[in-house]
């Protein structure tokens, strides 16, 4: 078996790097424009809000996972996680329905019993703006990763 390694699709990320430069920007250019004009709403305060949604949406955007012999990695920006196939205990699709839009991630259910959701690949719309985000792919490329773990015997 080969190295494989899934990112969010091009216009996931895309999407998730725009909301993570909007985001505190937003409350920054409201909080200079209520100083410069004497208001008084504290937008300041939103400002660190922004950051944190930034930090997040950031960590989105930098995720990967990758499927090899030894095992699977997820990655992002504030960590990583790593399994090898013995401590798999089975890999699954966990569907929900937000807004009346559905939501598919991968989970790796360890051999401990603790679950985990894997960074990509990611079937996912927010709402009007992003409801073009879906992956297209995502069947594919999670019945990749199942397979891979079927191959090496983890699933239950």
């Amino acid at each position: 078996m080969e190295s494989a390694t899934y990112r969010l699709q091009d216009q996931q990320r895309t999407t998730l790097w725009i909301g993570a430069i909007a985001t505190p920007l937003v409350p920054a250019v409201l909080a200079v424009v209520n100083v410069l004009t004497g208001g008084g709403t504290p937008f300041a305060l939103a400002v660190p809000v922004g950051l944190v949604l930034a930090l997040a949406y950031l960590n989105m955007a930098s995720g990967s996972t990758t499927v090899d012999v030894s095992g699977i990695s997820a990655h992002r920006l504030l960590g990583s996680s790593t399994w090898t196939w013995d401590q798999v205990g089975g890999i699954t699709v966990k569907e929900t329905v937000w807004r009346g839009r559905p939501q598919r991630r991968l989970i790796v259910h360890g051999a401990n019993g603790r679950t985990r959701r894997l960074p990509a690949p990611a079937h996912w719309s927010f709402g009007a703006v992003t409801s073009g985000l879906a992956d297209p792919r995502f069947a594919d490329r999670a019945g990749e990763i199942i397979a891979a773990g079927q191959a090496h015997q983890v699933l239950y």
